[in-house]
């Protein structure tokens, strides 16, 4: 087998090899944002709901109960806005990463020797069958 197809080939495995590495570092880098705004969000939750059942505890008025449930309500609710704000923050930023991913490889793949000398065939060949028929008619 020709040893020029063969290195060739390693090269190809190679960069893909390296393509893979490089999405797989973006993939946890965002993974691991999304589990950080998950903590965040549940920790800042039960912190919220803790603090709201200690209160309740405390007092048997309904004012009171009413005040301390409105309290709970607005925490939770700037809870869930500010992991909704991270949570799309994270995605424009992995889209942005994910593009360049993209864009690199296909820079790459454009500019490969080796894909020119894997498929050696003149890419502005033109078939002839065109003229064949022409003749044949």
């Amino acid at each position: 087998m020709d040893t020029n197809f063969m290195k060739n080939f390693k090269n190809m495995a190679d960069s893909a090899i390296e393509a893979s590495k490089n999405l797989e570092t973006i993939n946890t880098s965002v993974i691991e944002k999304f589990a950080e705004t998950n903590m965040q969000l549940a920790t800042s939750i039960i912190e919220a709901g803790t603090a709201a059942a200690d209160g309740l505890s405390d007092t048997k008025e309904i004012p009171d109960v009413i005040s301390i449930q409105t309290g709970f309500l607005s925490k939770y609710n700037e809870s869930v806005f500010d992991a909704a704000k991270s949570t799309a923050s994270i995605m424009n930023s992995a889209r942005t990463e994910y593009q360049g991913w993209f864009e690199r490889g296909i820079v790459d793949m454009k500019s490969s020797t080796e894909i020119d000398s894997l498929f050696p065939f003149p890419a502005d060949k033109v078939k002839k069958t065109a003229k064949k028929t022409a003749k044949a008619s």
